[in-house]
């Protein structure tokens, strides 16, 4: 499989200049082989599609690849293309931890933390904040702009390109909390980032993708909104703010959850326990 642990070759988020799927296969050692009964497939699949034309180019090579694998044995594997592993995998016994919306458990779409940010604010002038591609990019986000852009103390634009990075760092910072619709995918970037700096996010989705849920429930440390309920937004945010308490709780648990599940360590560790807890289940 050594050739398609391919570098991170492309940007998305900003300064993420290692993708998860590669952290997770050059930090794996012999003793985390030892604690699981299935083999790691360092396969970086996300990296692989992009070298392909964005998976437009023929693969066959790595469907060769897996079609050689031995079939009696069980594999796990790291993916976070949005779309999910593309080759015929049918056959082949291997649990997915997928990250962009496909696989069998759910874990963050995270990135590396971001090189610099602007001084971080105390003033927050905003309820929430979004500042990033929407008219496109997916129903989801057309409708987040359309249903809250009267609403004064949320600041919602449609920018992309050159300078983005620092608007919408800068509109975290200014906010209590951030929207983090989905894109492309079922889940988003922005959640990751809020957590990072500190800030409350509301995950606004139609199909929900949500990370470790079984372990921490999102509603601890952010805010769940079906794009159907998007009307009630505001009113759900500022009750949070109102309750003084609430508000410093979940902001406390947005740490927590930064440390222990989001971050690239804290993700690998929790992967780690979950692979032990499976070797351990089928003694």
């Amino acid at each position: 499989m050594s050739k398609f642990q391919i570098q991170t070759n492309h940007y998305n988020p900003c300064d993420n200049s290692i993708i998860f799927e590669e952290y997770f296969g050059m930090k794996y050692r012999d003793s985390d082989r030892k604690e699981t009964d299935r083999v790691y497939l360092p396969c970086y699949w996300t990296n692989y599609y992009v070298s392909k034309g964005h998976a437009t180019e023929d693969m066959s090579d790595l469907q060769e690849e897996l079609n050689a694998l031995p079939r009696d044995r069980s594999y796990f594997t790291i993916s976070q293309w949005d779309d999910g592993i593309l080759q015929d995998i049918s056959d082949l016994d291997i649990f997915i931890y997928g990250q962009g919306g496909y696989g069998d458990y759910a874990i963050p779409l995270n990135c590396i933390p971001h090189g610099s940010h602007p001084t971080k604010f105390d003033l927050k002038p905003n309820l929430a904040s979004f500042v990033g591609s929407i008219a496109g990019r997916h129903p989801v986000r057309e409708k987040m702009a359309k249903a809250l852009a009267s609403e004064k103390d949320i600041l919602i634009e449609d920018r992309m390109g050159k300078g983005t990075f620092y608007k919408f760092t800068k509109a975290m910072h200014e906010s209590k909390f951030a929207l983090c619709p989905r894109g492309y995918g079922k889940t988003s970037f922005r959640i990751c980032e809020a957590l990072e700096v500190g800030v409350i996010p509301v995950y606004i989705y139609d199909e929900p993708w949500i990370p470790f849920e079984d372990i921490l429930p999102f509603g601890a440390y952010g805010i769940k909104c079906h794009i159907d309920n998007i009307e009630n937004l505001p009113e759900m945010m500022r009750s949070i703010v109102a309750d003084k308490d609430l508000f410093k709780t979940m902001k406390k648990n947005g740490e927590i959850a930064y440390n222990r599940f989001y971050s690239y360590e804290g993700c690998r560790q929790q992967i780690l326990k979950m692979e032990r807890k499976h070797n351990e289940k089928n003694k």
